[in-house]
């Protein structure tokens, strides 16, 4: 299959799904043969809401996405599997879920349009690449500012680059497969790290006890030797 991933908020309106926008893609997904993930913002008099609309490459209605993680925007609850790949913005790879819901149900690719700062850009796009090694998951990060990238599932970046530069646009093309699938990680979770926390904490509270009977024990003695 064949994709293109746009960034976050490239293009906003006040309109649910603005003609001016919609029309021209549904074309060129049509004629390209392409998939086109692109990042949405819709003003209503009340808020904004950051969505990614997913074009289908038969030129067909687009497919919404309403970002789950957002402190400036209504957050969505609902998945979606859009171009074969799940589909997330931003923020959503900060935290566990969605990204661990899409594996879940079996999807090897995750498709993210970003907006970072510069400074960050790199990182937060490494945070993504951690999530598809969570989850066996191939990953497409395509940020405003910062990184864009492209890596497997098993987290072998395939093309980067930083976005500016003299040129209008920055863009990078990588052949990717889908990642391996769903880990053990996938449905247990943080299961690993929350035993190492009980099991150190065990340890330390074992060592306390420890110490406070050896104490105990040499302020009897002591006690003892003095009588």
């Amino acid at each position: 299959m064949d994709t293109v991933v746009l960034p976050e908020g490239t293009i906003g309106s006040r309109e649910a799904n603005p003609p001016a926008l919609v029309d021209p893609l549904r074309k060129v997904a049509a004629d390209r043969d392409l998939d086109i993930v692109v990042g949405y913002i819709h003003r209503t008099d009340k808020a904004k809401y950051n969505y990614a609309l997913v074009i289908p490459k038969d030129g067909g209605e687009p497919l919404t996405y309403l970002k789950h993680h957002d402190s400036a925007s209504p957050p969505g609850r609902a998945l979606l599997v859009g171009a074969d790949a799940a589909i997330a913005i931003c923020a959503d790879v900060n935290l566990p879920d969605p990204i661990r819901d899409y594996a879940a149900t079996g999807t090897g690719l995750v498709l993210v349009p970003a907006s970072d700062e510069t400074e960050n850009g790199w990182q937060h796009s490494r945070t993504l690449l951690i999530r598809g090694v969570e989850h066996g998951q191939a990953t497409a990060w395509s940020a405003r500012t910062g990184t864009l990238m492209i890596a497997d599932g098993y987290g072998r970046v395939k093309a980067e680059a930083n976005t500016g530069g003299p040129g209008p646009a920055t863009t990078i093309v990588a052949d990717v497969p889908t990642g391996p699938g769903a880990t053990p990680y996938t449905r247990p979770g943080d299961w690993f790290a929350w035993l190492c926390l009980i099991l150190a904490l065990g340890g330390l509270l074992a060592d306390r006890l420890t110490r406070g009977r050896q104490t105990m024990r040499a302020a009897e003695t002591g006690r003892s030797a003095s009588e």
